[in-house]
């Protein structure tokens, strides 16, 4: 005579497809996070080539309008860079980001 319940072995298999099913829910979700931060990483990065290559594009318009560095008004590409960088680091840390802002432009500019 057969158990309403089905048994011991119902119970396994019951057991084993819930094992399965968070298994794979699981692996879906490690997946998940893993391809959002490398899609992150990558439009962070090519964020910040747009923006090195858009305060080089300003700072040579100004150097080209002035025929020089000397004369040169450049306040509007360092409020720019400026307020980017503060943006970035958060608050608190404009000078500092600021500065590693334009060394890397710095190493954009001379590498190129």
């Amino acid at each position: 005579m057969a158990r309403p319940g089905g048994g011991p072995i119902a119970l396994r298999l019951a057991l084993a497809f819930v094992g399965v099913a968070l298994t794979a829910v699981a692996v879906l979700a490690g997946l998940t996070a893993v391809f959002v931060a490398t899609d992150i990483s990558h439009l962070v990065t090519r964020q910040q080539s747009g923006l090195t290559r858009a305060v080089a594009l300003a700072a040579g318009a100004a150097w080209d309008r002035s025929d020089g560095w000397a004369s040169a008004d450049l306040s509007p590409v360092l409020d720019l860079a400026a307020r980017v960088a503060a943006r970035r680091a958060g608050p608190g840390s404009g000078r500092r980001a600021c500065r590693r802002f334009f060394a890397g432009l710095y190493r954009a500019v001379i590498e190129s």
